[in-house]
């Protein structure tokens, strides 16, 4: 078996792949965990892309950074037309949300991606570490179970944290 590693600067480490599995079945709370996510790695000093279906869904995915912490800020921007056509097809932002039909979302390059749509990106075999969030939903599971099957046959390290069986 051949494995894929990165190095950070700091570590030579394995591609990771981590799925978190929620206990509610709302998709409001699929977006307040990858916001905690979001914050967590910010702090660390990690460049994360945010990976939607649509428009509508990064938007929303913006609203929800700005309102997530009133006392704290992460600073975040969507892949626009503009940072398409600048130089290096990058946004300045440490944060960034873009949607599956957008280019310039294809071309960033970020320590983390955290994939809130139905497709990986085609450009996932980059990213270092992998976050998927499944609530319980149907569709979603479904999506995240096949996802969690191309990762694996990608050689990522599968890391799955299981909340759905917690106690409310």
């Amino acid at each position: 078996m051949i494995q894929y590693f990165y190095k950070t600067g700091r570590q030579l480490s394995l591609k990771t792949a981590q799925f978190y599995i929620l206990q509610q079945p709302l998709h409001s709370e699929r977006y307040l965990f990858a916001c905690r996510l979001v914050a967590k790695a910010y702090k660390q000093d990690l460049t994360v892309y945010i990976h939607t279906d649509f428009e509508q869904q990064a938007q929303l995915m913006d609203d929800r950074l700005w309102e997530f912490n009133p006392e704290s800020f992460i600073p975040h921007g969507q892949c626009t037309q503009e940072s398409a056509d600048s130089a290096d097809n990058k946004t300045s932002s440490p944060i960034v949300i873009g949607t599956n039909n957008q280019q310039a979302a294809q071309n960033q390059h970020c320590d983390l991606l955290v994939n809130l749509s139905a497709k990986l990106p085609d450009n996932f075999r980059q990213f270092n570490r992998i976050v998927e969030i499944a609530n319980q939903d149907g569709s979603v599971l479904s999506t995240v179970r096949k996802h969690y099957a191309e990762l694996k046959s990608a050689q990522f390290k599968m890391e799955i944290h299981d909340f759905s069986k917690q106690e409310k």
